[in-house]
């Protein structure tokens, strides 16, 4: 018995065609760009974040210090973007007054710490950096209290406006 072969179909042994291993590169590319942005979205957002934490710190803590400093100084001078503290005399420095300084330098909130009696700077640091806005003006009202605005960050603006006042001025 001879048997003739048609040509309409071949046995299939199993594999996948052009067309399906085509269909399946293109949803495997098309998963792996939304994955590729996802995550290029999350360090974005990740970095926004962080850079508004860092900002928000650091003006926090510029704030106390300044309204600390006020608070204790026996004299405050000003201009328009820097403070000039002068302390109440210390032990620490055989009853010596120091001055503490804050100004901007390019983006930077600058505190510099001098002793009166031997001139020298003892200490001096950033307390902020990426510094918009620092301005101090008096309160009309009280010749003891100052309005100081301070404002810094990148992407994300911290900005906080307080009143310090002095108890020893």
């Amino acid at each position: 018995m001879i048997m003739r072969s048609t040509g309409t179909s071949r046995p299939r042994h199993g594999g996948f065609t052009l067309a399906e291993l085509m269909a399946a590169l293109i949803i495997f590319a098309l998963v792996s760009m939304a994955g590729t942005y996802l995550m290029a979205a999350l360090g974005n957002t990740r970095q926004y974040v962080q850079s508004g934490t860092t900002s928000d710190s650091e003006v926090a803590f510029a704030t106390q210090r300044i309204t600390e400093n006020i608070r204790a100084a026996t004299a405050v001078s000003f201009s328009a973007s820097s403070l000039t503290i002068t302390s109440p005399p210390s032990a620490l420095i055989s009853g010596g007054t120091f001055t503490i300084t804050y100004s901007v330098a390019g983006t930077t909130l600058v505190e510099i710490c001098t002793n009166n009696t031997s001139n020298q700077t003892y200490s001096s640091g950033v307390l902020v950096h990426n510094v918009q806005q620092f301005s101090v003006t008096q309160v009309p009202a009280n010749t003891k209290a100052f309005q100081i605005v301070l404002g810094a960050g990148t992407t994300m603006i911290v900005q906080r406006t307080f009143v310090a006042f002095g108890r020893n001025l």
